[in-house]
């Protein structure tokens, strides 16, 4: 009887290349990020600026001593893409602060997608909102795979986490993570809070999470020929195996 093993080298490659991931084809165009500041005194200040991937681009604007600072980057390494927003806002007086971003982009291959995000501030007014909104719009069949606002009105404190339905007054539908197939895509988050009673110094704060993934590719050539090799060396033993056996009889 003939007892042969693999050897670990072989096993060690083998499962290297199988766990392999395909790298992300993604292309970004009319990327932008835009803060907007008012103290409703006067006309409102805005300033855009492309993000530039892969390096975070921000910008901040203010009027009266109404901020509004905003911070997005889109960074692509090998089989993941991400882009991660920030936004941080102080009102010294009665204003508001906004704050989105928006982009299109191209995919070449089918992708995983998720989406996080939050927003936080204070209220002191009935008329006073606090409003998240973040979607994802698909060209090819003008779908939202994701849609979710959220309105908080009314004095106090509030946070909202994106949720797959809405807060507050807001609604929302599709799901915050799943598969998006090839084609052409626009993604869109937008953040701001009014205060018209002021009653006191305040602040918020935001952010925006989108990951694409690429899913595991398929069998590396490597793999293949690891695979190969096995087969090879399983024909010698059972070759070798045949031999002995003539032999004995």
């Amino acid at each position: 009887m003939c007892r042969w093993q693999v050897p670990v080298w072989i096993l060690l490659l083998l499962s290297g290349a199988t766990q392999a991931r395909s790298a992300i084809h993604v292309t970004v165009a009319d990327d932008r990020v835009s803060a907007i500041a008012d103290d409703y005194l006067g006309l409102s200040h805005q300033q855009t600026k492309t993000i530039g991937s892969p390096i975070s681009t921000t910008v901040t604007i203010s009027d009266g001593g109404v901020s509004s600072t905003a911070t997005s980057g889109l960074t692509i390494v090998c089989s993941t893409a991400t882009f991660v927003a920030t936004h941080a806002s102080q009102w010294p007086q009665s204003g508001t602060a906004k704050w989105y971003t928006d982009f299109n982009f191209t995919l070449t291959q089918t992708v995983h997608y998720s989406i996080s995000g939050e927003y936080a501030g204070s209220l002191y007014g009935a008329d006073d909102k606090l409003f998240s909104q973040v979607y994802l719009y698909s060209y090819g069949d003008h779908s939202y795979p994701v849609f979710e606002r959220d309105l908080h009105t009314g004095s106090g404190s509030f946070a909202t986490t994106f949720n797959g339905v809405g807060e507050g007054s807001g609604y929302g539908g599709g799901a915050l993570a799943g598969t998006l197939t090839p084609g052409d895509y626009y993604f869109n988050c937008t953040q701001y809070t009014d205060l018209f009673d002021f009653s006191g110094a305040s602040s918020a704060t935001g952010s925006v999470n989108l990951t694409l993934v690429a899913p595991s590719a398929v069998p590396e050539p490597s793999a293949i020929a690891i695979w190969s090799i096995l087969g090879l060396v399983g024909f010698a033993a059972y070759s070798q195996r045949g031999d002995r056996s003539r032999l004995d009889i």
